[in-house]
């Protein structure tokens, strides 16, 4: 055991959770000749194969799976012990942080941090991702370092810590030269002309789901899988979509939308920021959070 710095730890770490070479030498940034290195030190430093092949998919073997909870909680009390170290200098120190979002957050909240970070921050990177249906997973395994997203989509983790950043509320959207919706909208509008639905990878967004739920059938002739290309779809077409009113307002004349009231009421959203808590300590994510909330009260 005294062969395993704590870099391979690491990596034992992610083989655990990944249980796919392939997969563990994308998240380790590394390629596959030192992967396989990797793989070979480690079966040697434990005397075990750890990871063993069934069919066409690998599975841990008894010991790596009994091992796999205490690597994690060394892992996680390692970071905590090293985020208490220093301070962070924005200015001069290096840092990339790993953000789930939505499209749509990235344009509103990240989009005015990313301008800034030039000055204020010229060694932060950010590698931003959408998220899927596990972000509590990601974030207590370590592969993000914070998310933002709806309450709805983080479910209950008592380990992550969240804050609410900005609400919004949804708004109709048509081209401004659509001729077929008046100056006001009806439930037989949003029934029977084509719509244009959005989807955030496999979850159908916030304000479809309350159409749903209140029985109103959509004409549904386009999706989109991204909220930001929504209201550039609309222009010469009859469509109507269900959006972020923040999207339409930024859209509004670049993509000549009229913005109209849902002629139901639809409960607005409000977007979280949700961390690891073993992250509190960290100086780094600590600016990071404190920037997000800078910019999300200008927001408000």
């Amino acid at each position: 055991m005294n062969t395993v710095d704590m870099n391979l730890l690491r990596a034992l770490d992610v083989v655990l959770d990944e249980r796919n070479l392939t997969r563990a030498a994308k998240r380790l940034s590394i390629g596959q000749p030192a992967m396989t290195a990797t793989m070979r030190r480690l079966r040697t430093a434990f005397d075990d194969p750890l990871l063993v092949r069934a069919g066409r998919h690998y599975m841990l073997t008894p010991f790596a799976d009994a091992i796999q909870p205490e690597v994690r909680k060394i892992i996680e009390q390692t970071d905590t012990l090293l985020a208490k170290r220093g301070k962070f200098d924005p200015a001069v120190d290096r840092r990339l942080f790993k953000i789930k979002a939505s499209d749509y957050a990235s344009l509103i909240l990240l989009r005015p941090l990313v301008a800034e970070l030039p000055t204020l921050a010229p060694g932060v990177d950010l590698d931003i991702s959408h998220y899927a249906d596990d972000i509590g997973g990601d974030l207590r395994r370590g592969q993000v370092d914070l998310a933002i997203a709806p309450e709805s989509a983080l479910g209950a983790a008592p380990e992550l810590t969240r804050t609410a950043l900005f609400s919004d509320r949804f708004v109709c959207v048509v081209a401004r030269d659509n001729d077929h919706v008046g100056t006001e909208l009806t439930v037989t509008d949003l029934r029977s002309l084509p719509y244009l639905a959005c989807t955030h990878g496999n979850l159908v967004s916030i304000a479809d789901s309350q159409l749903d739920r209140l029985g109103i059938t959509r004409a549904v002739t386009m999706t989109s899988q991204s909220f930001v290309a929504a209201p550039l779809l609309l222009s010469g077409t009859r469509m109507i979509t269900v959006i972020h009113e923040r999207l339409a307002r930024y859209f509004d004349e670049f993509a000549q939308l009229r913005i109209l009231t849902p002629p139901v009421e639809l409960a607005g959203i409000t977007e979280m920021m949700c961390w690891n808590s073993v992250s509190n300590a960290d100086p780094a994510h600590t600016w990071l959070r404190g920037q997000l909330n800078r910019i999300a009260a200008s927001l408000r």
